[in-house]
């Protein structure tokens, strides 16, 4: 669980990421825009739905997120979604950790998590600079 007084800060600096990625991304900052967003959206909703221990429905968001980036990275030209993946996947290990039990990865869930979301983010952010570096050269 991310920190209370963390909360709105990543809120507002997802939202300028999005809203960048939307402004002057190309289609794989969009795409992974739309992704965070939904992730962002779902996150509050899903475990309300009480189908078990709320980290499972996390995980789910966590992976779902996954392949879509992992796709992204795939099919684009672009190396940020390469590191998205890696700190978005070292967040669902920590999150399979706590669900299993295990103490360590329980201490870990909040600050850890809080640092790989923050990692996903500037990296989504590189893109987007790099995206409008990429459309001025192209009209240059």
């Amino acid at each position: 669980m991310i920190p209370p007084a963390a909360a709105l800060p990543l809120t507002i600096a997802t939202l300028l990421v999005a809203a960048a990625a939307f402004w002057r991304g190309g289609w794989p900052e969009k795409a992974v825009a739309w992704g965070t967003l939904g992730a962002m959206i779902a996150t509050p909703i899903v475990p309300l739905y009480r189908l078990g221990h709320p980290d499972y429905h996390w995980f789910i968001i966590d992976v779902l997120l996954l392949a879509l980036v992992a796709g992204v990275a795939l099919k684009s030209n672009r190396w940020w979604p390469l590191f998205f993946c890696a700190f978005l996947l070292i967040d669902a290990v920590t999150r399979v950790g706590s669900v299993a039990g295990v103490a360590a990865m329980s201490a870990l869930r909040g600050p850890a998590g809080l640092a790989w979301i923050t990692a996903c983010l500037a990296a989504q952010a590189a893109g987007v600079i790099e995206a409008r570096r990429r459309s001025r050269r192209a009209a240059a």
